[in-house]
């Protein structure tokens, strides 16, 4: 059925046999990092829950373009706050940065990264402001094409 060096490890995974159905629902990034079953999958539940979404705000930029930037700006604030306050309150560090700072304790830096990726790194509420500008750059670039289609491009 299957053969590899790790074939054996990833394919009696306890944590498939488990937690199989979150990454049938894509929402396998609400899970802590050590109790996934495909711990590479997070990235494709953020691209799917993003996909879910993307709608609501296309929809409403089309139809009423105003909302529909206010409502960009008022939820890609809502991640940025969303971030700072969770980093604030577990006492987050972001990234390897740090990493003087706990030279003598590597074990409890291990610990804080973990944390870091658990609480935010995987969830759809810090990676959303990126793909919201995303949304907001493909719009405007396709109002701006659509005014100056009858303008040469110089």
């Amino acid at each position: 059925m299957g053969s590899g060096p790790l074939w054996p490890e990833d394919a009696a995974d306890k944590f498939c046999t488990k937690n199989w159905w979150w990454n049938l629902l894509y929402i396998n990034n609400f899970q802590p990092q050590g109790e996934q079953c495909f711990p590479w999958a997070w990235y494709l539940a953020n691209d799917m829950q993003f996909y879910i979404i993307s709608p609501l705000f296309l929809i409403t930029l089309w139809r009423w373009p105003k909302v529909g930037y206010s409502v960009l700006g008022v939820c890609f604030s809502i991640t940025f706050i969303a971030n700072f306050v969770i980093t604030h309150e577990y006492n987050l560090i972001a990234g390897l940065g740090n990493i003087i700072e706990y030279a003598q304790d590597l074990l409890n830096f291990q610990t804080k990264i973990d944390e870091f990726f658990n609480k935010i790194y995987f969830k759809p509420y810090a990676r959303v402001g990126p793909y919201l500008v995303g949304i907001l750059l493909a719009y405007y670039l396709h109002k701006r094409k659509k005014e100056n289609s009858n303008k040469l491009n110089r």
